[in-house]
């Protein structure tokens, strides 16, 4: 019981004492506004100067104040343990490319991931998140790359259809899986 009573009495004079801290620091703040609104009022030259000066003062004390203030408050935490499952950790990736661009995405995603693992937060989940996707998309366009073009046993112009339209019998024909009839038929046309 007197142990409650100790706790009590103790986290009151914690309180009362940020309490009377943050009016000391409003009492900083309501100065340094007096300084403010004489310096609108008006003056001579050198009021005007001194007030400026006092003004400055009181704002540095001020924040100064509620610096401290910050720094010595109790602070009330409500909800998780702070962790907020951040802690997704991951194995980092094989890099078994030669391609150079999705070698350096890769390994950046490696280090995001190696980043995250040893200090998960929101920060470097996102950027892990953002480098792997950047590498998987490198790696997507690298082995979209890698397919064969076509290769053309015919030019455009022995395939060709009259009117110089190209279709899919034109990209058969240049591949040599099509002959080219339609040729044949358009010059019967201009022969007579």
């Amino acid at each position: 019981m007197t142990r409650v009573a100790l706790l009590v009495a103790l986290s009151l004079g914690l309180f009362s004492y940020h309490t009377a801290d943050a009016q000391n620091c409003e009492r900083y703040k309501d100065r340094a506004d007096h300084y403010a609104k004489l310096r609108r009022s008006g003056g001579t030259s050198a009021r005007m100067a001194r007030w400026q000066n006092q003004r400055n003062r009181y704002n540095a004390l001020y924040q100064d104040c509620q610096r401290k203030a910050s720094s010595t408050s109790i602070k009330m935490v409500t909800g998780s343990d702070g962790s907020e499952r951040y802690a997704d950790r991951r194995k980092p990736r094989r890099i078994n490319t030669n391609d150079q661009v999705v070698r350096t995405l890769l390994e950046t995603c490696n280090y995001w991931i190696r980043e995250h693992n040893a200090r998960p937060t929101r920060d470097s989940l996102s950027q892990r998140d953002y480098a792997c996707s950047a590498a998987d998309r490198g790696q997507r366009e690298s082995d979209a790359a890698r397919i064969v073009p076509a290769q053309h046993t015919r030019s455009l112009n022995e395939c060709i259809k009259p009117g110089n339209v190209i279709d899919d019998d034109v990209a058969a024909c240049l591949q040599g899986k099509v002959s080219p009839d339609w040729r044949e038929e358009s010059d019967d046309k201009t022969s007579q």
